[in-house]
Protein backbone atom coordinates (compact mmCIF):
# COMPACT_ATOMS: atom_id res chain seq x y z
CA UNK A 1 0.00 0.00 0.00
CA UNK A 2 1.46 3.31 -1.05
CA UNK A 3 0.64 6.93 -0.25
CA UNK A 4 2.31 9.78 -2.08
CA UNK A 5 2.10 12.55 0.48
CA UNK A 6 0.26 13.79 3.54
CA UNK A 7 -1.99 16.67 4.49
CA UNK A 8 -1.12 18.61 7.62
CA UNK A 9 -3.95 20.23 9.62
CA UNK A 10 -3.51 22.28 12.75
CA UNK A 11 -3.02 20.82 16.19
CA UNK A 12 0.53 19.99 17.18
CA UNK A 13 1.68 22.00 20.17
CA UNK A 14 -0.24 19.97 22.74
CA UNK A 15 1.78 16.93 21.67
CA UNK A 16 5.01 18.76 22.47
CA UNK A 17 3.80 19.46 25.98
CA UNK A 18 2.54 15.88 26.40
CA UNK A 19 6.03 14.56 25.64
CA UNK A 20 7.59 16.98 28.08
CA UNK A 21 9.65 18.73 25.42
CA UNK A 22 10.83 22.30 26.03
CA UNK A 23 8.43 25.07 25.16
CA UNK A 24 11.16 26.65 23.06
CA UNK A 25 10.63 23.95 20.45
CA UNK A 26 6.99 24.94 20.08
CA UNK A 27 8.01 28.61 19.97
CA UNK A 28 10.43 27.98 17.13
CA UNK A 29 7.83 26.01 15.22
CA UNK A 30 5.24 28.73 15.75
CA UNK A 31 7.67 31.45 14.70
CA UNK A 32 8.43 29.63 11.45
CA UNK A 33 4.75 29.87 10.50
CA UNK A 34 3.84 33.27 11.98
CA UNK A 35 4.00 36.53 10.02
CA UNK A 36 5.81 34.89 7.13
CA UNK A 37 6.73 37.28 4.32
CA UNK A 38 5.62 36.18 0.86
CA UNK A 39 6.96 38.06 -2.18
CA UNK A 40 4.83 37.88 -5.32
CA UNK A 41 6.56 38.00 -8.70
CA UNK A 42 4.60 39.81 -11.38
CA UNK A 43 5.23 40.73 -15.01
CA UNK A 44 6.39 44.16 -13.79
CA UNK A 45 8.77 42.87 -11.11
CA UNK A 46 8.53 41.67 -7.53
CA UNK A 47 5.68 43.15 -5.52
CA UNK A 48 5.89 44.11 -1.91
CA UNK A 49 5.67 41.41 0.79
CA UNK A 50 2.40 39.92 1.97
CA UNK A 51 2.22 38.72 5.58
CA UNK A 52 0.69 35.26 6.03
CA UNK A 53 0.24 32.96 9.03
CA UNK A 54 0.17 29.17 9.47
CA UNK A 55 1.77 28.79 6.05
CA UNK A 56 5.29 27.70 5.18
CA UNK A 57 7.20 27.88 1.93
CA UNK A 58 5.89 25.67 -0.85
CA UNK A 59 7.30 22.18 -0.51
CA UNK A 60 8.55 22.78 3.02
CA UNK A 61 7.31 20.73 5.98
CA UNK A 62 4.95 22.38 8.41
CA UNK A 63 7.36 21.38 11.16
CA UNK A 64 10.69 19.50 11.06
CA UNK A 65 9.92 17.94 14.43
CA UNK A 66 6.48 16.90 13.21
CA UNK A 67 8.07 15.18 10.21
CA UNK A 68 10.49 13.34 12.48
CA UNK A 69 7.78 12.17 14.85
CA UNK A 70 5.39 11.00 12.14
CA UNK A 71 7.95 9.19 9.96
CA UNK A 72 10.69 7.85 12.22
CA UNK A 73 8.60 7.02 15.28
CA UNK A 74 5.68 5.88 13.12
CA UNK A 75 7.99 3.51 11.27
CA UNK A 76 9.31 2.06 14.53
CA UNK A 77 5.82 1.79 15.97
CA UNK A 78 4.62 -0.20 12.95
CA UNK A 79 7.68 -2.47 13.04
CA UNK A 80 7.10 -3.29 16.70
CA UNK A 81 3.41 -3.95 16.14
CA UNK A 82 4.08 -6.21 13.14
CA UNK A 83 6.56 -8.53 14.87
CA UNK A 84 3.87 -10.89 16.13
CA UNK A 85 1.55 -10.70 13.10
CA UNK A 86 1.18 -13.71 10.81
CA UNK A 87 0.69 -11.50 7.77
CA UNK A 88 3.95 -9.59 8.21
CA UNK A 89 6.36 -9.83 5.30
CA UNK A 90 9.62 -11.48 6.43
CA UNK A 91 12.43 -12.21 3.98
CA UNK A 92 14.67 -15.27 4.30
CA UNK A 93 16.97 -17.16 1.97
CA UNK A 94 15.58 -19.98 -0.15
CA UNK A 95 17.75 -22.62 1.55
CA UNK A 96 16.50 -21.58 4.95
CA UNK A 97 12.86 -21.64 3.88
CA UNK A 98 12.91 -24.83 1.79
CA UNK A 99 15.59 -27.03 3.38
CA UNK A 100 15.82 -25.40 6.81
CA UNK A 101 19.56 -25.62 6.28
CA UNK A 102 21.52 -22.37 6.09
CA UNK A 103 24.76 -22.73 4.10
CA UNK A 104 26.58 -19.77 5.68
CA UNK A 105 25.96 -17.25 8.48
CA UNK A 106 24.26 -14.82 6.07
CA UNK A 107 21.69 -17.53 5.32
CA UNK A 108 20.36 -17.19 8.86
CA UNK A 109 19.47 -13.54 8.27
CA UNK A 110 15.77 -12.65 8.53
CA UNK A 111 14.60 -9.22 7.45
CA UNK A 112 11.18 -7.88 8.39
CA UNK A 113 9.90 -5.57 5.66
CA UNK A 114 7.02 -3.44 6.95
CA UNK A 115 7.49 0.05 5.55
CA UNK A 116 9.85 2.01 3.28
CA UNK A 117 9.95 5.78 2.88
CA UNK A 118 11.72 8.31 0.67
CA UNK A 119 10.97 12.05 0.50
CA UNK A 120 7.15 12.27 0.26
CA UNK A 121 6.57 8.66 -0.85
CA UNK A 122 6.00 5.61 1.34
CA UNK A 123 4.94 1.98 0.99
CA UNK A 124 3.47 -0.35 3.63
CA UNK A 125 4.00 -4.08 3.02
CA UNK A 126 1.91 -7.06 4.12
CA UNK A 127 1.26 -10.61 2.89
CA UNK A 128 -2.53 -10.36 2.87
CA UNK A 129 -5.23 -7.71 2.70
CA UNK A 130 -6.58 -8.02 6.29
CA UNK A 131 -3.09 -7.44 7.70
CA UNK A 132 -2.56 -4.49 5.37
CA UNK A 133 -5.87 -2.99 6.49
CA UNK A 134 -4.82 -3.35 10.12
CA UNK A 135 -1.50 -1.60 9.45
CA UNK A 136 -3.15 1.22 7.53
CA UNK A 137 -5.63 1.96 10.32
CA UNK A 138 -2.88 1.84 12.94
CA UNK A 139 -0.75 4.35 11.00
CA UNK A 140 -3.79 6.57 10.41
CA UNK A 141 -4.43 6.78 14.14
CA UNK A 142 -0.76 7.23 14.95
CA UNK A 143 -0.16 10.14 12.61
CA UNK A 144 -3.41 11.88 13.63
CA UNK A 145 -1.84 12.50 17.02
CA UNK A 146 0.80 14.61 15.23
CA UNK A 147 -1.65 16.45 13.01
CA UNK A 148 -1.13 14.58 9.73
CA UNK A 149 -3.65 12.81 7.49
CA UNK A 150 -3.32 10.51 4.49
CA UNK A 151 -4.12 11.88 1.04
CA UNK A 152 -6.46 9.12 -0.08
CA UNK A 153 -6.85 10.55 -3.57
CA UNK A 154 -3.23 9.58 -4.26
CA UNK A 155 -3.32 6.21 -2.50
CA UNK A 156 -2.59 3.10 -4.60
CA UNK A 157 -2.47 -0.60 -3.66
CA UNK A 158 -0.16 -3.06 -5.43
CA UNK A 159 -0.54 -6.83 -5.52
CA UNK A 160 2.63 -8.71 -6.40
CA UNK A 161 1.17 -12.22 -6.15
CA UNK A 162 -2.46 -12.30 -5.03
CA UNK A 163 -4.69 -15.36 -4.98
CA UNK A 164 -8.15 -15.40 -6.54
CA UNK A 165 -9.81 -15.48 -3.13
CA UNK A 166 -8.34 -12.17 -1.99
CA UNK A 167 -10.79 -9.36 -2.56
CA UNK A 168 -14.09 -9.40 -4.42
CA UNK A 169 -12.75 -7.13 -7.16
CA UNK A 170 -9.33 -7.14 -8.76
CA UNK A 171 -9.31 -3.44 -9.62
CA UNK A 172 -10.01 -2.02 -6.15
CA UNK A 173 -9.59 -2.87 -2.48
CA UNK A 174 -11.13 -1.32 0.62
CA UNK A 175 -8.91 0.35 3.22
CA UNK A 176 -10.00 1.68 6.63
CA UNK A 177 -9.49 5.20 7.84
CA UNK A 178 -10.45 7.45 10.71
CA UNK A 179 -13.67 9.45 10.28
CA UNK A 180 -14.23 13.20 10.11
CA UNK A 181 -17.62 14.50 11.27
CA UNK A 182 -18.53 18.17 11.64
CA UNK A 183 -14.90 19.13 11.14
CA UNK A 184 -13.72 16.84 13.97
CA UNK A 185 -11.72 13.67 13.38
CA UNK A 186 -12.84 10.60 15.31
CA UNK A 187 -10.07 7.94 15.39
CA UNK A 188 -12.43 5.32 16.86
CA UNK A 189 -14.95 5.55 14.04
CA UNK A 190 -13.88 3.80 10.84
CA UNK A 191 -14.54 4.95 7.29
CA UNK A 192 -13.76 2.69 4.33
CA UNK A 193 -12.11 4.00 1.16
CA UNK A 194 -12.01 2.40 -2.29
CA UNK A 195 -8.35 2.23 -3.33
CA UNK A 196 -7.28 1.29 -6.90
CA UNK A 197 -5.42 -2.02 -7.08
CA UNK A 198 -2.65 -2.69 -9.60
CA UNK A 199 -1.49 -6.28 -9.98
CA UNK A 200 1.95 -7.51 -10.98
CA UNK A 201 3.83 -4.25 -10.48
CA UNK A 202 5.26 -1.98 -7.80
CA UNK A 203 5.90 1.72 -8.18
CA UNK A 204 8.00 3.92 -5.92
CA UNK A 205 9.11 7.52 -6.49
CA UNK A 206 7.18 7.46 -9.78
CA UNK A 207 9.36 4.56 -10.93
CA UNK A 208 8.28 1.03 -11.71
CA UNK A 209 10.49 -1.18 -9.59
CA UNK A 210 12.68 -3.61 -11.58
CA UNK A 211 11.10 -2.59 -14.90
CA UNK A 212 13.98 -1.94 -17.30
CA UNK A 213 11.80 -2.04 -20.42
CA UNK A 214 9.42 0.64 -19.17
CA UNK A 215 12.30 2.91 -18.19
CA UNK A 216 13.99 2.45 -21.58
CA UNK A 217 10.79 3.27 -23.48
CA UNK A 218 10.30 6.39 -21.35
CA UNK A 219 13.84 7.62 -22.08
CA UNK A 220 13.59 6.71 -25.76
CA UNK A 221 10.40 8.73 -26.17
CA UNK A 222 11.90 11.68 -24.32
CA UNK A 223 14.99 11.79 -26.56
CA UNK A 224 13.05 11.36 -29.80
CA UNK A 225 10.59 14.11 -28.88
CA UNK A 226 13.26 16.55 -27.70
CA UNK A 227 13.35 19.70 -29.85
CA UNK A 228 16.58 21.60 -30.42
CA UNK A 229 16.49 25.37 -30.72
CA UNK A 230 16.56 26.79 -34.23
CA UNK A 231 19.44 29.12 -35.14
CA UNK A 232 19.90 31.36 -38.14
CA UNK A 233 23.43 30.01 -38.55
CA UNK A 234 24.95 26.56 -38.41
CA UNK A 235 24.80 25.30 -34.79
CA UNK A 236 28.33 25.05 -33.35
CA UNK A 237 29.20 21.53 -32.26
CA UNK A 238 30.29 22.82 -28.83
CA UNK A 239 26.82 24.31 -28.32
CA UNK A 240 25.18 21.07 -29.45
CA UNK A 241 27.28 19.16 -26.93
CA UNK A 242 26.28 21.50 -24.13
CA UNK A 243 22.58 21.22 -25.03
CA UNK A 244 22.78 17.43 -25.05
CA UNK A 245 24.65 17.40 -21.74
CA UNK A 246 22.43 19.82 -19.85
CA UNK A 247 19.00 19.01 -21.29
CA UNK A 248 19.04 15.38 -22.41
CA UNK A 249 21.70 13.42 -20.55
CA UNK A 250 21.04 15.17 -17.23
CA UNK A 251 17.45 13.89 -17.27
CA UNK A 252 18.60 10.44 -18.39
CA UNK A 253 21.06 10.28 -15.50
CA UNK A 254 18.38 11.23 -12.96
CA UNK A 255 15.95 8.58 -14.21
CA UNK A 256 18.63 5.88 -14.55
CA UNK A 257 19.71 6.47 -10.94
CA UNK A 258 16.29 5.20 -9.88
CA UNK A 259 16.15 2.29 -12.37
CA UNK A 260 19.06 1.37 -14.68
CA UNK A 261 18.34 -0.31 -17.99
CA UNK A 262 19.96 -3.13 -19.95
CA UNK A 263 23.26 -2.20 -21.51
CA UNK A 264 22.05 -2.90 -25.06
CA UNK A 265 19.15 -0.49 -24.49
CA UNK A 266 21.53 2.16 -23.09
CA UNK A 267 23.65 1.89 -26.23
CA UNK A 268 20.49 2.30 -28.30
CA UNK A 269 19.85 5.58 -26.46
CA UNK A 270 23.36 6.69 -27.45
CA UNK A 271 22.54 5.96 -31.09
CA UNK A 272 19.28 7.91 -30.78
CA UNK A 273 21.19 10.91 -29.40
CA UNK A 274 23.71 10.57 -32.24
CA UNK A 275 20.87 10.61 -34.79
CA UNK A 276 19.34 13.74 -33.22
CA UNK A 277 22.75 15.44 -33.22
CA UNK A 278 23.34 14.45 -36.85
CA UNK A 279 20.04 16.02 -37.87
CA UNK A 280 20.98 19.23 -36.01
CA UNK A 281 24.50 19.59 -37.41
CA UNK A 282 23.59 18.46 -40.94
CA UNK A 283 26.82 16.50 -41.40
CA UNK A 284 27.12 14.75 -44.79
CA UNK A 285 27.87 11.48 -42.98
CA UNK A 286 26.29 9.66 -40.04
CA UNK A 287 27.98 10.18 -36.69
CA UNK A 288 29.79 7.20 -35.20
CA UNK A 289 28.50 6.76 -31.65
CA UNK A 290 31.86 5.64 -30.24
CA UNK A 291 33.68 8.62 -31.72
CA UNK A 292 30.88 10.94 -30.62
CA UNK A 293 31.26 9.91 -26.96
CA UNK A 294 35.06 9.65 -26.84
CA UNK A 295 36.90 12.34 -24.80
CA UNK A 296 38.65 15.13 -26.64
CA UNK A 297 42.10 13.88 -25.68
CA UNK A 298 41.28 10.63 -27.49
CA UNK A 299 40.21 12.41 -30.68
CA UNK A 300 36.50 12.18 -29.87
CA UNK A 301 33.76 14.78 -29.74
CA UNK A 302 33.32 14.46 -25.95
CA UNK A 303 29.54 13.97 -25.91
CA UNK A 304 28.32 12.29 -22.69
CA UNK A 305 27.58 8.56 -23.01
CA UNK A 306 24.32 7.27 -21.55
CA UNK A 307 25.71 3.72 -21.75
CA UNK A 308 28.70 4.56 -19.55
CA UNK A 309 26.49 6.46 -17.10
CA UNK A 310 24.17 3.46 -16.91
CA UNK A 311 27.15 1.14 -16.33
CA UNK A 312 28.50 3.19 -13.47
CA UNK A 313 25.10 3.52 -11.78
CA UNK A 314 24.51 -0.25 -11.95
CA UNK A 315 27.94 -1.30 -10.63
CA UNK A 316 28.00 1.30 -7.87
CA UNK A 317 24.43 0.36 -6.95
CA UNK A 318 25.39 -3.29 -6.48
CA UNK A 319 28.38 -2.36 -4.33
CA UNK A 320 26.31 0.11 -2.28
CA UNK A 321 23.52 -2.41 -1.66
CA UNK A 322 25.86 -5.10 -0.32
CA UNK A 323 27.65 -2.61 1.95
CA UNK A 324 24.78 -0.28 2.82
CA UNK A 325 25.20 1.77 5.96
CA UNK A 326 21.57 1.09 6.93
CA UNK A 327 21.35 -2.40 8.41
CA UNK A 328 17.88 -3.23 7.05
CA UNK A 329 18.90 -2.49 3.46
CA UNK A 330 22.15 -4.41 3.89
CA UNK A 331 20.36 -7.47 5.27
CA UNK A 332 17.86 -7.60 2.40
CA UNK A 333 20.74 -7.29 -0.08
CA UNK A 334 22.70 -10.08 1.63
CA UNK A 335 19.66 -12.38 1.55
CA UNK A 336 19.29 -11.82 -2.18
CA UNK A 337 23.01 -12.29 -2.75
CA UNK A 338 23.16 -15.60 -0.86
CA UNK A 339 20.22 -16.92 -2.90
CA UNK A 340 22.00 -15.85 -6.08
CA UNK A 341 25.12 -17.67 -4.91
CA UNK A 342 23.74 -20.95 -3.57
CA UNK A 343 20.50 -21.45 -5.52
CA UNK A 344 21.61 -20.29 -8.95
CA UNK A 345 25.41 -20.54 -9.06
CA UNK A 346 26.38 -23.78 -7.25
CA UNK A 347 27.55 -21.97 -4.10
CA UNK A 348 30.11 -19.91 -6.04
CA UNK A 349 30.14 -16.12 -5.86
CA UNK A 350 28.53 -14.72 -9.03
CA UNK A 351 30.43 -11.43 -8.76
CA UNK A 352 33.94 -12.82 -8.33
CA UNK A 353 36.13 -15.38 -10.09
CA UNK A 354 34.48 -17.78 -12.50
CA UNK A 355 31.02 -16.56 -11.50
CA UNK A 356 31.57 -13.50 -13.74
CA UNK A 357 31.72 -15.80 -16.78
CA UNK A 358 28.19 -17.17 -16.30
CA UNK A 359 25.08 -15.86 -18.02
CA UNK A 360 22.21 -15.07 -15.65
CA UNK A 361 19.93 -13.44 -18.20
CA UNK A 362 17.15 -15.90 -17.38
CA UNK A 363 16.95 -14.65 -13.78
CA UNK A 364 15.49 -11.20 -14.43
CA UNK A 365 12.44 -11.95 -12.27
CA UNK A 366 14.45 -13.65 -9.50
CA UNK A 367 17.44 -11.31 -9.11
CA UNK A 368 17.23 -7.47 -9.21
CA UNK A 369 17.72 -6.20 -12.75
CA UNK A 370 20.29 -3.67 -11.56
CA UNK A 371 22.48 -6.48 -10.20
CA UNK A 372 22.26 -8.51 -13.41
CA UNK A 373 23.16 -5.44 -15.47
CA UNK A 374 26.15 -4.81 -13.20
CA UNK A 375 27.20 -8.47 -13.39
CA UNK A 376 27.17 -8.46 -17.18
CA UNK A 377 29.22 -5.27 -17.31
CA UNK A 378 31.74 -6.52 -14.74
CA UNK A 379 32.29 -9.72 -16.73
CA UNK A 380 32.57 -8.00 -20.11
CA UNK A 381 35.47 -5.64 -19.38
CA UNK A 382 39.12 -6.66 -19.51
CA UNK A 383 40.36 -7.24 -16.87
CA UNK A 384 37.13 -8.28 -15.19
CA UNK A 385 35.80 -6.30 -12.24
CA UNK A 386 35.18 -8.23 -9.02
CA UNK A 387 33.36 -7.48 -5.80
CA UNK A 388 35.10 -9.60 -3.21
CA UNK A 389 34.02 -10.53 0.29
CA UNK A 390 36.75 -9.23 2.59
CA UNK A 391 35.79 -11.24 5.69
CA UNK A 392 35.47 -15.01 5.26
CA UNK A 393 36.44 -15.86 8.82
CA UNK A 394 33.28 -17.96 9.13
CA UNK A 395 35.02 -20.59 6.99
CA UNK A 396 37.86 -20.91 9.48
CA UNK A 397 35.33 -21.18 12.30
CA UNK A 398 33.57 -23.99 10.47
CA UNK A 399 30.28 -22.09 10.13
CA UNK A 400 29.69 -23.55 6.66
CA UNK A 401 27.28 -26.39 5.87
CA UNK A 402 28.51 -29.71 4.48
CA UNK A 403 26.14 -29.29 1.52
CA UNK A 404 27.79 -25.97 0.68
CA UNK A 405 31.23 -27.61 0.82
CA UNK A 406 30.03 -30.53 -1.28
CA UNK A 407 28.70 -28.22 -4.01
CA UNK A 408 31.99 -26.32 -4.18
CA UNK A 409 34.01 -29.53 -4.29
CA UNK A 410 31.81 -30.83 -7.10
CA UNK A 411 32.54 -27.66 -9.09
CA UNK A 412 36.27 -28.23 -8.47
CA UNK A 413 36.11 -31.82 -9.73
CA UNK A 414 35.95 -33.60 -6.36
CA UNK A 415 32.79 -35.56 -5.60
CA UNK A 416 32.68 -38.28 -2.97
CA UNK A 417 29.54 -37.75 -0.93
CA UNK A 418 26.02 -37.50 -2.29
CA UNK A 419 22.74 -36.03 -1.15
CA UNK A 420 21.68 -39.23 0.59
CA UNK A 421 24.86 -39.35 2.66
CA UNK A 422 24.50 -35.73 3.71
CA UNK A 423 20.86 -36.25 4.65
CA UNK A 424 21.88 -39.22 6.76
CA UNK A 425 24.47 -37.12 8.61
CA UNK A 426 21.94 -34.32 9.04
CA UNK A 427 19.58 -36.70 10.87
CA UNK A 428 22.43 -37.40 13.26
CA UNK A 429 22.93 -33.67 13.90
CA UNK A 430 25.97 -33.28 11.61
CA UNK A 431 25.28 -30.29 9.34
CA UNK A 432 28.24 -27.90 9.53
CA UNK A 433 32.01 -28.17 9.29
CA UNK A 434 32.54 -27.56 13.01
CA UNK A 435 30.39 -30.63 13.73
CA UNK A 436 33.08 -32.83 12.15
CA UNK A 437 36.33 -31.16 13.13
CA UNK A 438 38.35 -27.98 12.67
CA UNK A 439 40.89 -26.33 10.42
CA UNK A 440 44.56 -26.55 11.27
CA UNK A 441 47.95 -25.97 9.67
CA UNK A 442 50.21 -28.86 8.65
CA UNK A 443 54.01 -28.93 8.77
CA UNK A 444 54.20 -26.96 5.52
CA UNK A 445 52.02 -24.17 6.91
CA UNK A 446 49.04 -25.14 4.73
CA UNK A 447 45.47 -25.06 6.01
CA UNK A 448 43.93 -28.54 6.12
CA UNK A 449 40.71 -29.77 7.69
CA UNK A 450 41.25 -32.17 10.59
CA UNK A 451 38.31 -34.50 11.26
CA UNK A 452 37.63 -35.54 14.86
CA UNK A 453 38.93 -38.98 15.70
CA UNK A 454 35.84 -40.09 17.59
CA UNK A 455 32.26 -39.99 16.37
CA UNK A 456 30.36 -37.15 18.05
CA UNK A 457 27.33 -37.83 20.18
CA UNK A 458 24.32 -38.47 17.99
CA UNK A 459 21.45 -35.98 17.84
CA UNK A 460 18.45 -36.80 20.09
CA UNK A 461 20.31 -39.78 21.58
CA UNK A 462 20.26 -41.70 18.34
CA UNK A 463 22.75 -44.47 17.84
CA UNK A 464 25.21 -44.52 15.00
CA UNK A 465 24.21 -47.20 12.51
CA UNK A 466 26.50 -48.96 10.05
CA UNK A 467 25.25 -46.83 7.08
CA UNK A 468 25.69 -43.69 9.19
CA UNK A 469 29.30 -44.62 9.95
CA UNK A 470 29.97 -45.23 6.24
CA UNK A 471 28.55 -41.80 5.42
CA UNK A 472 30.78 -40.31 8.11
CA UNK A 473 33.81 -41.92 6.46
CA UNK A 474 32.76 -40.62 3.03
CA UNK A 475 32.42 -37.08 4.37
CA UNK A 476 35.74 -37.46 6.20
CA UNK A 477 37.49 -38.51 2.98
CA UNK A 478 36.08 -35.52 1.13
CA UNK A 479 36.95 -32.98 3.81
CA UNK A 480 40.53 -34.19 4.16
CA UNK A 481 41.04 -33.50 0.45
CA UNK A 482 39.45 -30.05 0.45
CA UNK A 483 41.76 -27.11 -0.13
CA UNK A 484 40.66 -24.03 1.74
CA UNK A 485 41.46 -21.88 -1.32
CA UNK A 486 38.49 -23.51 -3.10
CA UNK A 487 36.02 -22.01 -0.64
CA UNK A 488 36.68 -18.32 -1.38
CA UNK A 489 38.57 -15.95 -3.67
CA UNK A 490 41.50 -13.83 -2.64
CA UNK A 491 44.34 -13.90 -0.15
CA UNK A 492 44.43 -16.15 2.90
CA UNK A 493 44.51 -12.96 4.97
CA UNK A 494 40.76 -12.68 4.35
CA UNK A 495 40.29 -15.60 6.77
CA UNK A 496 41.23 -13.21 9.58
CA UNK A 497 38.18 -11.44 11.06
Amino acid sequence: MKGFDYLAPQGFYDVIRAYGLPNAIADIDRAAQSDTKVYVRTAFGTAGPIMVNAVTKQGGPASPLKSTLTTSLGHRYLNDMAKDEQGTLVMETGNTLERKEPHEPDHRTRAQVTMVEATDDSIIFAKDIPTLQKYMLAMERFQLAYGWLTSWKKMVAYGICMTDGEGERHDQVQMPSITMKDGVYDPLRITWHEVPLKLGELQFLHTRVDDTVGRFEELQDFIKNFKFLKFSIQTPITLARKIVMQNIVSRCRALLSLQPIKQADAEQLNRTIATKTHELLCFPYALNTKILTLPLNQQGLDFPSVARINTRIAVEGLMRDLNHHIKAYREVARITYTDWTCRYNECKSPIDGTGLEHNFGHLYRSIPATWLIAHKVMGSVNPKLSLRCTDVSHILRGEVSLLHISNICKACGLQITNGTALNSLERMGITNLHDMGEWGKNDLGEWRFVVARDLPLAFNRRRWTAPGMRNWELAKTMLEMVQIEWLFKGSLDLLTP
